[in-house]
């Protein structure tokens, strides 16, 4: 899978190229697999196991387990739905740029994914930012939303290649019945 290039100078060494195109696939999976954990201590939590039950068993403190619990809640982190590789779109392109899971299910899901609409006639970006559901990303510190614009944004940090982008987009823009700008 071709991604965007580090840098776009045309000499550009392919040893750099491919040590950062492993940083990101690394840091794609250490994103994805630190919601996943957050994920499976809540999920033991809410089963009904104590924290101090928690902490024995992974070896680290009740404390800690307390602290994630309260991470996870705060973020908004929840169980993925039922047959979907991600909470959200951006994470599924996480998990594809991590290598978890193949372009054909990142197609398949991003093209059928409901994306919340952020254009109304009177909205600013602001206002639809507000209605969207959104989760925070604790590496990069911004807010993804519901809406395409995750799309853009999982190119603009290397997640999908250009082609996926676009195939999604156009997936999306046909089930809304108009056309979505890619820029």
């Amino acid at each position: 899978m071709k991604m965007k290039p580090f840098n776009a100078h045309p000499e550009i060494d392919p040893d750099v190229e491919n040590a950062i195109a492993a940083a990101r696939r690394l840091r794609a999976l250490r994103e994805v697999s630190g919601r996943d954990y957050m994920r499976s201590v809540c999920a033991a939590f809410e089963a009904g196991a104590y924290q101090r039950e928690i902490a024995e068993a992974l070896g680290v403190s009740q404390v800690s387990i307390c602290v994630l619990i309260k991470k996870a809640r705060k973020r908004g982190i929840h169980p993925l739905p039922a047959g979907s590789a991600g909470a959200t779109a951006y994470e599924i392109a996480e998990r594809f740029a991590a290598g978890l899971i193949s372009r054909e299910v990142l197609l398949r899901e991003l093209s059928a994914w409901p994306y919340v609409s952020s254009a109304t006639p009177d909205a600013t970006p602001d206002a639809a930012l507000d209605r969207a559901p959104v989760e925070w990303d604790s590496s990069r510190h911004v807010i993804v939303g519901a809406g395409v614009e995750a799309i853009s944004l999982a190119f603009d940090h290397g997640l999908i290649d250009a082609a996926a982008r676009d195939a999604i987009l156009a997936a999306a823009a046909e089930a809304r019945g108009a056309s979505l700008d890619t820029a």
